[in-house]
This record gives structure tokens, C-alpha cells and sequence, in this order.
């Protein structure tokens, strides 16, 4: 059974739980059993059991107690001081996990593994010269250990040296080609060496492995770094209604980095908000903005506003079913806008859905209370106005603050 494995070895900003695997526990004590007396097999297999049940229940200090006296029984067993030296990790005492990871190397002195938890914990004691003499070290004995190869990289990194980083990460990607982590590690690592679309390749390949909401931050913030100061000098153009200098700016960027998704939305802001509207460009721009979610993160509230200026341009060309599943889309991103659910109340009253047009509506009207008063007004909503599904909402919104 496996215990105490972390498979992704997640480091900052994948934040690293710095855990090396412990390997399974077939018996716990490995290379010594023949040298141990059987009663301090015994002894130190009922240790590892009881360390293992306490280290599924999170009490990991308790934990490594009890490996502690496993160790002491078999002092030679590889897997016991792998898994005492990730409980020291876990429990943040990292100057008693790097001594247990010593001593597994003075008696196991090419085992790459231990050189590779040894480098965990001095990078995590941010001591990179040792961290990288480590995982060089356990390369040394093993030139394709993917994981070292990793490490050595992002140590190199952390380091200033962005064209080692590049060099040992790629290594990384061709040892182990399904380890996303190792893809997003290079691709700060090409930002770093600037080296802009290889870096973009490789987050995209990673993203290909882990969609998760904060691999996709990982690369938001990439890209922030890197192009982040350009949009906001393109959205403050914008606030300005200058908008050929903004949209310059975001040509720029969205050329240069197509799955920023918040520089693709204010593109699209741009050409809806000029006069005249370049509606066809405006649309496109907000499709791409919908489109690069897969790839970075895009806020609520502006994620709502895309769907919603969307919802608004296929209004303005006569689709009304396109425009009333836009604005749905936009309120089920759960956001701050008011106005997607007063649209989305719009679209729904034109269809005579009245009970849940009332619901849109109240929904805006929390957000905005204005808008309740809008709706009393607007030219369209006379018949829902005389349906009792209005009455009700305002006796609804009427005991709301």
C-alpha cells in the first residue's frame, strides 16, 4: 500500500508538498530483514502499521514516531527512512528529514531517490547550491530520473540561471512526457530565458494533462508577469476612450499571447465601445477571450460581462436565441453584474416565461436595486408588468434590504 506519496511533487506555484514517495511498505523493512532478528521484525512491522494508520488520520508528529521506532528495529530498511524523512517534511522539521535522508545515503550511497529527497529538503530550506549538488548527484547515478532532472531545473531557476533551468527541464519533458508539472516548469523557465512561444508551447502541452483551475493560474500568472504591465497600460487607455491606442496595445498582445483570456475580453471591449462598433472584430475578440479559458483564468465578473456583451451583439442582429443563451451564460458564472440578469429577465419575459423572468430580475435588482426600478419602467416589459409574477416580485424584493 502506498503512504505518504505525492505523484504531482507540486512546488511553488504548483505549491510543492515536497514529499518524496516512500515506495509501498510490503513489509517496511527491505534490505535488512535477513540481519534483523525476527522479533525485531515483529516489532518494527507493528510500528510501521500503527505509523501508517495515524498517517491517514493526519496526525503525522504521532506518525513519525512510530517510524522513528521502526527505524531504530530495522535500521537498514530503505523504505521505513524514505517514509520517516517524508513525515519530518510534512511536519515541517526538515533538519531531522535531511539527516534521515543522510543516513540512507551513507549506507545506500548511489541510490538516486535519497539524493533526490535529500535536494527536496534543501530547496525547501531555500539552500540551492546543496540542492543542486543533490540532484546532480543522483542524475550522476541515474541520467534519465525525471523527477531529478525536474528539480534540478526549477533549482536552477530559483538560482538566476534561466538557460540551465531550460536545459535540465527539457531533459525532464523527454524522460517523463506525461508529467504536466515538468511542461508548466519549463515554460516559466522559456519566460525566464525569454523565449515567449516556446514557453507558450509548453504550457499549453501541460495544460493538455492537467486542465485543473490552478494549473490554468499558473500560466495566468506567467503571463501577467510577462505581458501583465502592457494591459493595464491598454485597459487605462481604454478608460480613456483612447481607443486606437488600445487597440494597438491588445493587437499586440493577443497576437503575442492568444490564450490570455483577459486581454482577448478588453480587445473585444475595445471595438464594441468605439464609434462606430467594429461589431464583427468585437465578436471575435470575445469568442477568443471564451475560447483561451481553457488555458488561463478568466474572473467571474468578467467572464460575465464577455458573455453578456456578446448576448447583446447577436441582440443587435436579430438572434434572439443566441442572445438569450448568452445571457444565461453569463449568469450562471455566479458573478457581481447586474445587468446579464436583467438581460437574461428580458429575454424570458419576451417569451412569456414571467414566473422566471421574475427570478432574473430579482437576482439584478440584489445586485443593483436600480434596476428594480427599471424594470417598472422599460417599454417592453408592459405585459409582464400586468402579470401577477411582478406583483410577487415586488412583494419579494419589498422585505429585502
Amino acid at each position: 500500500m502506498p503512504i505518504l506519496t505525492d505523484n504531482h511533487h507540486r512546488r511553488v506555484p504548483l505549491t510543492r508538498a515536497a514529499v518524496c514517495a516512500a515506495g509501498w511498505l510490503l513489509l517496511a523493512l527491505g534490505h535488512s530483514r535477513a540481519a534483523v532478528p525476527s522479533q525485531a521484525i515483529q516489532s518494527a512491522q507493528e510500528h510501521v502499521n500503527i505509523g501508517q494508520f495515524v498517517a491517514e488520520m493526519r496526525d503525522f508528529e504521532r506518525a513519525a514516531q512510530h517510524f522513528e521506532e521502526a527505524l531504530a528495529q530495522a535500521p537498514r530498511s530503505k523504505a521505513v527512512m524514505f517514509t520517516l524523512g517524508a513525515l519530518y517534511q510534512k511536519i515541517g522539521a526538515f533538519d531531522k528529514a535531511a539527516a534521515v535522508y543522510t543516513n540512507l545515503l551513507a549506507q545506500f550511497p548511489k541510490d538516486a531517490d535519497g539524493y533526490v529527497c535529500l535536494g527536496n529538503v534543501r530547496l525547501l530550506q531555500e539552500r540551492l547550491p546543496e540542492a543542486i549538488q543533490a540532484y546532480e548527484t543522483a542524475i550522476a547515478f541515474h541520467a534519465t530520473h525525471a523527477l531529478a532532472l525536474r528539480n534540478l531545473g526549477y533549482a536552477y531557476l530559483r538560482d538566476g540561471d534561466p538557460a540551465l533551468a531550460v536545459s535540465y527541464l527539457s531533459q525532464a519533458t523527454k524522460a517523463n512526457p506525461t508529467n504536466a508539472l515538468a511542461w508548466f516548469d519549463l515554460g516559466m523557465a522559456c519566460f525566464a530565458a525569454d523565449k515567449p512561444q516556446t514557453a507558450r508551447r509548453a504550457f499549453r502541452r501541460g495544460l493538455q494533462m492537467n486542465s485543473s483551475s490552478e494549473a490554468k493560474q499558473v500560466f495566468t500568472e506567467a503571463l501577467e508577469q510577462q505581458a501583465g504591465p502592457l494591459l493595464e497600460q491598454a485597459i487605462a487607455a481604454y478608460r480613456s476612450n483612447d481607443f486606437a491606442n488600445a487597440g494597438i496595445l491588445l493587437e499586440a498582445l493577443t497576437t503575442a499571447y492568444p490564450e490570455y483570456a483577459r486581454a482577448q475580453a478588453y480587445r473585444g471591449h475595445v471595438y464594441n465601445q468605439q464609434r462606430p462598433p467594429r461589431t464583427a472584430e468585437a465578436e471575435q475578440a470575445y469568442r477568443a477571450a471564451l475560447a483561451a479559458r481553457a488555458f488561463t483564468v478568466l474572473a467571474p465578473d468578467d467572464t460575465a460581462v464577455v458573455f453578456d456583451s456578446l448576448g447583446m451583439l447577436r441582440l443587435g442582429v436579430d438572434d434572439f436565441d443566441g442572445a438569450e443563451y448568452l445571457f444565461r451564460e453569463a449568469t450562471l458564472q455566479e458573478s457581481r453584474y447586474p445587468v446579464a440578469y436583467f438581460n437574461y429577465g428580458l429575454m424570458l419575459a419576451r417569451r412569456e416565461l414571467y414566473a422566471a423572468a421574475a427570478v432574473a430580475f430579482a437576482d439584478a435588482a440584489r445586485r443593483d436595486r436600480s434596476l428594480l426600478a427599471y424594470a417598472a419602467q422599460h417599454p417592453l416589459l408592459g405585459p409582464f408588468r400586468a402579470s401577477a409574477a411582478y406583483t410577487n416580485l415586488l412583494a419579494t424584493m419589498s422585505h429585502e434590504p
